[in-house]
């Protein structure tokens, strides 16, 4: 596995952790909002295990807030986050599955991207577009790539408490 995330004391441990069980693993600290971070996390993947064989895009922000809040930072992030990381996800990967005739793409919506609730409507507005932009890969993907959506219900994670108005997230 080629691990990237932004902490890399908890990425190195994982990789670590996968390593002790017998697996294979590289850490690159990767900020999915910076288009070169993730080319260096393909790259690394390519280099370490010779091709690249799924893209699984699964960073998320869920600042939520009420509109009124007018929290536009949060917004940038979720935009950012959501919705940008995915496309910088497929921007390093689609060149090189299109090279090797194969590759999988797998990306994380939300049940949000299909109901929306008061304070998720920006969240669920990204979650939403990568439903979109997820099904319009999978058309123009060919007999040759895979493309997957996964949309899980609430999960709480570091990143819901992250950001967002205390009282929505707390």
């Amino acid at each position: 596995l080629a691990l990237g995330a932004r902490r890399p004391d908890r990425l190195a441990g994982l990789a670590d952790r996968i390593k002790a069980a017998g697996g294979e693993a590289v850490a690159v600290e990767t900020d999915v909002r910076r288009r070169a971070d993730v080319a260096r996390l393909v790259a690394t993947a390519q280099e370490s295990f010779g091709r690249l064989d799924v893209m699984f895009s699964n960073a998320g922000s869920m600042a939520i807030s009420s509109l009124d809040d007018v929290r536009v930072d949060d917004w940038d992030l979720m935009v950012d986050v959501n919705l940008k990381g995915v496309l910088n996800g497929i921007a390093a990967a689609l060149p090189v599955f299109r090279a090797q005739d194969s590759g999988h793409f797998v990306h994380t919506a939300s049940t949000a991207a299909y109901k929306v609730v008061a304070t998720q409507a920006v969240y669920a507005a990204t979650k939403t577009a990568v439903k979109v932009l997820t099904e319009g890969l999978r058309q123009e993907a060919g007999p040759a790539l895979r493309v997957t959506l996964v949309s899980p219900g609430f999960t709480y994670t570091d990143g819901i408490s992250a950001g967002g108005s205390p009282e929505v997230t707390a």
